[in-house]
């Protein structure tokens, strides 16, 4: 299942630490706990934070992803470490979730148009012998989703995906995300006493986008220098929702940041799952159509070919 071994690993390091467990003994306890990648790693980094070293930088060394590091050292810095593991677990069955709802609406209809794309060369293998027909449509279907699934693997870490998912019509599904890795990593890093461009520092790389990364981090040099005057302008700066500004600014100057970024970050993740599911359905729309259209050319070829051979079967008897 996607991400079961991350969410058992946080999940259980979470409970320890809030426990009273030092991290060393929770991640001996969380490595029992998972599988593959963490529970190769776990002891090692046990082993280092028993000898003084902090976590975060061994996650980042063992190639972690970059909300997790960034989570943890705020964590680590703040003594809320169960609160920051906890989050990490949560954002992992987050994902799970969406994931699992994306794959589960998307199903049925990829086998319905891989049906209805075999349904037309069921005539001509009929009629002719020709399995050829029969096989290129669902062919070219599965070879067009394979090229993309490909080409979103090679492009993964440049910047062309980031660069895709800030368009207009597409950042509309995924700005929600990525505002919610910034406002929960923000809020770690305040927490953990850094200022403001230092905690906007931590977030960029966390975020989940590289080009809004980027942004990220000129604000924050502006925030730094003098040139921008708060938080909240910064974050308009780098692009960040209308309502999580509005909502930030109100915060700002009633002392109430810390709260209010948890609860933008909760606010655009539930509208990150609300819009996937509306473009998944939209999906699922796009192949039941397209089924749709493939089952009728087929039954209209179908019928073309019997009359055909009524015709030519009268046609004969005429002769006669």
């Amino acid at each position: 299942m996607f991400w079961s071994a991350p969410i058992a690993f946080y999940h259980q390091l979470a409970l320890m630490t809030r426990a009273g467990m030092t991290l060393g003994q929770a991640l001996d306890y969380a490595r029992g706990v998972t599988t593959g990648w963490y529970r190769e790693h776990a002891g090692a980094w046990a082993a280092g934070c028993q000898g003084g070293t902090a976590l975060a930088p061994q996650l980042r060394d063992a190639g972690e992803d970059h909300l997790p590091v960034a989570l943890i050292e705020a964590g680590e810095r703040s003594g809320r470490l169960p609160e920051m593991c906890a989050e990490i677990s949560s954002f992992y069955e987050h994902q799970r979730a969406l994931v699992t709802m994306a794959l589960g609406k998307l199903l049925y209809p990829l086998l319905l148009a891989h049906v209805a794309l075999i349904m037309p060369g069921i005539i001509n293998w009929f009629l002719h012998g020709s399995v050829r027909r029969l096989i290129i449509g669902p062919a070219i279907l599965w070879a067009v989703l394979a090229t993309a699934l490909i080409a979103w693997l090679v492009l993964r870490r440049t910047t062309v995906p980031g660069k895709i998912a800030l368009l207009p019509l597409v950042r509309s599904i995924t700005l929600p995300l990525v505002a919610a890795n910034t406002c929960l990593v923000v809020r770690g890093g305040l927490a953990a006493g850094m200022l403001y461009h230092q905690a906007l520092d931590l977030a960029a790389p966390a975020c989940g986008n590289r080009v809004f990364a980027d942004r990220l981090r000129r604000v924050s040099d502006d925030l730094a220098r003098g040139r921008l005057p708060g938080l909240t302008p910064a974050l308009a700066a780098a692009g960040m929702p209308r309502v999580v500004v509005e909502l930030l600014s109100t915060a700002e100057h009633a002392g109430a940041l810390e709260e209010s970024l948890g609860r933008c970050a909760a606010l655009q993740r539930e509208a990150f799952r609300e819009r996937t599911a509306w473009a998944t359905r939209i999906l699922c729309g796009l192949f039941y159509a397209l089924a749709i259209v493939l089952a009728v050319v087929t039954i209209v070829s179908m019928y073309g070919a019997y009359l055909g051979q009524v015709s030519e079967l009268a046609g004969e008897m005429d002769a006669q």
